[in-house]
């Protein structure tokens, strides 16, 4: 019989967990794998394109998962020093590439909108592309002057696939927008654009197939926002404005996901 203090502190005899260990261990282990096993299947079933914000959090559930199956599961006491040393070192792996992400700004368009409620005229006009950028833009721009998207959606308050759907239907509904920023260089106005579509300009106004139900992957939205990039630079080229690029607004590195060049379109100087 142990009497020692440690073994009485722990309610159970030295070496062998109790019931309450036993739960631990099963929960947790059962946590993580369930954890991992069901995300992929369900981003699958989603069919989003990969992006790094969609792990975190089946990463802290695995991560506690395995402290917890190491702490309290029966292991030789080198596993779980060995586990502790792991630990340590993958915090020093990334303390270098932790300390340059926090001074890399997310996104640019706080900037750009200040600039163009600043810069912006009557008479012009704010492409936004690609089209998705619009949620953050619309959030901090509060100038007079109006803007839109490429792809052309209304309303900027969360991404609305729902209408980018109508649009990929229907490829004559893109292009009352082109139409729009066609006036308004020919009546003088500046066109400013926030983002870079593809820099090829093809011989013809492309026209996007009609994607099928039949195949999901012609929904792909990406690649209809890269052919309406396309559209826009042949309708620009057809207008035949001067490109005048705007310097970035700052310094300090920003994130390729959000960051956007800033170029004025018109057909004299400013």
């Amino acid at each position: 019989h142990d009497e020692r203090p440690d073994a009485v502190a722990a309610g159970a005899p030295v070496g062998r967990p109790d019931s309450g260990a036993a739960d631990a261990v099963l929960f947790a282990a059962t946590a993580g794998v369930v954890a991992a096993g069901v995300l992929v299947p369900f981003l699958l079933y989603l069919s989003f394109l990969e992006q790094p914000w969609y792990y975190p959090g089946v990463v802290l559930v695995v991560a506690i998962a395995l402290d917890v199956v190491l702490q309290r599961g029966v292991l030789p006491r080198a596993v779980r020093t060995g586990g502790a040393v792991l630990a340590v070192a993958m915090l020093v792996l990334v303390v270098v590439p932790a300390a340059k992400a926090v001074t890399l700004r997310h996104s640019n368009l706080d900037l750009v909108a200040a600039y163009l409620a600043e810069h912006a005229r009557p008479g012009d006009l704010i492409v936004v592309y690609p089209w998705h950028y619009g949620v953050s833009f619309d959030r901090y721009y509060d100038g007079e002057v109006p803007f839109m998207t490429v792809p052309d959606v209304a309303g900027h308050d969360f991404h609305r696939f729902d209408q980018l759907e109508d649009l990929m239907r229907d490829p004559e509904r893109i292009k009352p927008g082109f139409r729009r920023i066609h006036q308004t260089l020919q009546a003088g106005g500046g066109v400013w654009l926030v983002g870079a579509p593809a820099d090829e300009v093809l011989p013809q106004f492309p026209v996007p197939a009609v994607p099928s139900d039949d195949d999901p992957w012609s929904w792909n939205d990406s690649r209809y926002t890269v052919l309406a990039g396309l559209q826009l630079r042949w309708v620009l080229q057809q207008s035949s404005p001067r490109a005048f690029p705007v310097p970035p607004l700052t310094d300090r590195p920003v994130r390729d996901y959000e960051n956007a060049p800033l170029t004025l379109y018109a057909l004299q100087p400013r």
